[in-house]
């Protein structure tokens, strides 16, 4: 195989489904250079496949509005945008499964019934199940040269 065969055959290489979960927006805004800042540059590069429901911009609206994060419009507009444009909406039915807070239900419904992968920074709000993953672990596996590694601070 030719190396232009080779670049080829990468670039045809489908998106990954996934579904962020508000808190992966939250932390690229706050962080701005860490995983979940690396994931939503995967998803504006079409590496990943976005998936949202209206409930789910519903929950990120609300959130990016929290007086705490004293987020400005012109911070959130971009990433309501990249949701808006580049994500495919998609309405699951209500599950029955157990979730510990409601507001995450949106989340695992929408990335368990589009088979997607359910990218969170908070996997005890969820049941175990393979596809719910963490930022780090979701990009270790999955594009490596991506993911940040922690800075540890030397003793001196």
């Amino acid at each position: 195989m030719s190396e232009s065969q080779s670049e080829s055959n990468l670039e045809s290489k489908p998106a990954i489904k996934v579904v962020l979960d508000t808190n992966v927006f939250v932390s690229s805004l706050i962080g701005g250079k860490g995983n979940c800042a690396a994931i939503i540059k995967l998803v504006v590069t079409q590496k990943l496949q976005l998936y949202y429901s209206a409930e789910i911009l519903a929950e990120c609206k609300r959130v990016f509005d929290y007086a705490r994060l004293a987020f400005t419009a012109r911070q959130t507009k971009p990433l309501l945008n990249i949701i808006l444009n580049q994500g495919i909406i998609f309405e699951p039915e209500k599950s029955a499964i157990k979730i510990n807070d409601e507001d995450d239900r949106a989340f695992y419904d929408a990335a368990k019934q589009s088979d997607s992968l359910l990218i969170t920074g908070n996997l005890k709000h969820y049941p175990k199940e393979d596809f719910i993953i963490n930022p780090a672990d979701f990009l270790g596996k999955h594009f490596p040269e991506h993911l940040v590694k922690p800075k540890i601070k030397s003793k001196a």
